[in-house]
């Protein structure tokens, strides 16, 4: 009887949750409260726990998850099975138990970030006319060659930055604090020690289509350690804008963008306008797929041969598996109310918002 209440009792909670979340999200003043006293002093305090390791701890953690689950669901089919109904009982309890926990935690720590204001209103709605995607993109394709002209390369292999990891980490502390000078983005906390990991399942998340992840439980900006050079820097400050407070994957790409771009680095600067390049054309080709086409077919030959070498490398883990994973992320995204993996077109806003100050 006493296992039978407790079930209810869990079940009730589980709604409870589920509707104080949904009160707490529709509220600024409540978010702010759970940032400011919770998610950031959980994300400080995680970060000083799990900096000293060199393995990705939330990969255990991760492990120790999967293996939970696995026990609870062969209790409940031996439950079943067997008709063993303390079995079945207690593995009921448990996994209400683990489901309680999980969702409290993910929304406090994580969840509760794609509900907050990150971008400061300015009461102009952003609408940017293909003429003006156009300026922006040429723009940053002068820069691009530019900086791509003092480059130097080895024929036939992607580019080579020859930055150590303790190099990026130091680009990113002494650059994130230039973000004090874009006046519209709020709610974010810099970070003191950043430090990121190279993931042990670096080779399947080549297949999976993954440069890098961060795990909010740990609080661990994970990169995938096949990343070519030129993906590399930008992918490690995404992860760190994660880490900052940044959930929006349009926005953690822009943060990426601002630090490479004033990093004093020509590499990395020249990796953060070529990601741009091919955004800004994606966005472009709704409106003039001529225009795509055309510059496609001129792009400098540097940077063309950049796009070519990129393609090689990446192909080669391409296929269905990649397919499905970057569906199952959309779907993901769209749940906590982003844009999804299919349009980064706020990335573009944003981009565009730094350069002309509409």
């Amino acid at each position: 009887m006493r296992k039978k209440s407790l079930k209810y009792y869990l079940m009730a909670l589980v709604l409870i949750q589920w509707a104080s979340f949904s009160i707490i999200f529709q509220n600024k003043k409540w978010i702010e409260q759970v940032l400011h006293h919770f998610s950031f002093p959980y994300t400080k305090a995680m970060v000083k726990l799990t900096n000293g390791v060199l393995f990705p701890l939330g990969e255990l953690f991760y492990a120790l998850i999967i293996a939970i689950v696995a026990v609870i669901i062969y209790g409940l089919i031996q439950g079943f099975r067997l008709k063993r109904q303390r079995l079945l009982s207690n593995s009921m309890v448990f996994f209400l138990v683990f489901i309680n926990a999980a969702y409290f935690i993910y929304s406090m720590v994580w969840g509760i970030h794609y509900h907050k204001d990150t971008i400061v209103e300015n009461h102009v709605k952003v609408k940017i006319e293909v003429n003006n995607l156009k300026k922006l993109y040429c723009s940053n394709l002068d820069k691009a060659i530019e900086l791509r002209s003092t480059l130097q390369h080895t024929e036939n292999e992607p580019l080579h930055f020859k930055l150590t990891d303790t190099e990026y980490q130091q680009i990113f502390l002494s650059t994130q604090r230039q973000l004090n000078r874009i006046a519209f983005i709020k709610n974010y906390q810099f970070i003191k020690n950043p430090h990121y990991k190279y993931s042990h399942i670096s080779m399947f998340q080549n297949y999976l289509g993954i440069l890098g992840y961060y795990n909010p439980f740990s609080a661990e900006a994970n990169i995938n350690g096949y990343n070519t050079d030129l993906k590399k820097g930008i992918t490690i400050f995404h992860e760190y804008a994660h880490q900052m407070g940044f959930a929006s994957e349009s926005e953690a790409n822009f943060i990426s963008y601002y630090i490479a771009i004033h990093s004093g680095y020509n590499t990395i600067a020249y990796s953060a306008y070529y990601k741009s390049l091919f955004s800004l054309l994606a966005a472009i080709q709704k409106q003039d797929p001529l225009f795509v086409k055309s510059e496609i077919e001129n792009l400098h030959s540097l940077i063309q041969r950049d796009r070519q070498e990129e393609r090689r490398y990446y192909e080669k883990y391409t296929g269905k598996v990649n397919d499905g994973f970057s569906h199952l992320n959309d779907q993901f995204l769209k749940a906590n109310a982003q844009e999804g993996t299919a349009s980064y077109s706020h990335y573009i806003e944003l981009i565009y918002r730094l350069e002309f100050n509409p």
